[in-house]
């Protein structure tokens, strides 16, 4: 599914962040170019040095995690723009200076999705 939303925003390069091996075993399947183990390395540190500094057009938050959210910010370019699917299970602390208007970040909640059925077919394919 993310390798398709790559295609749609014209990605280049995509960077797959994640602390579970599961999701990064199928995020290579999926043909992601870049994994990182959130468990052993800085992802926004990461992306910064893969992009010369410029960092990341977008990202997509799917985790909820609220360390997500900071390496996702951190990574982002000045003027890129931040897609939030997660869904967080308490309060996320977000700095709005640093993180958004420092940045002239955009941001974008994504909501309607069917959570569970889509699990479920996930778990079928």
């Amino acid at each position: 599914m993310s390798d398709r939303i790559m295609q749609v925003f014209w990605v280049d390069q995509d960077f797959w962040g994640g602390r579970c091996g599961l999701s990064l075993n199928l995020a290579r399947e999926m043909g992601a170019d870049v994994l990182l183990n959130a468990s052993s390395e800085d992802v926004s540190s990461e992306i910064m040095r893969q992009t010369d500094g410029r960092g990341a057009d977008i990202f997509f938050e799917m985790s909820g995690a609220p360390a997500a959210f900071e390496q996702g910010f951190k990574a982002l370019r000045p003027g890129g723009t931040a897609v939030l699917f997660g869904l967080p299970s308490k309060k996320v602390e977000i700095d709005v200076a640093n993180w958004i208007v420092f940045k002239d970040a955009h941001v974008r909640g994504v909501f309607g999705r069917r959570i569970y059925s889509t699990c479920t077919r996930q778990r079928r394919c």
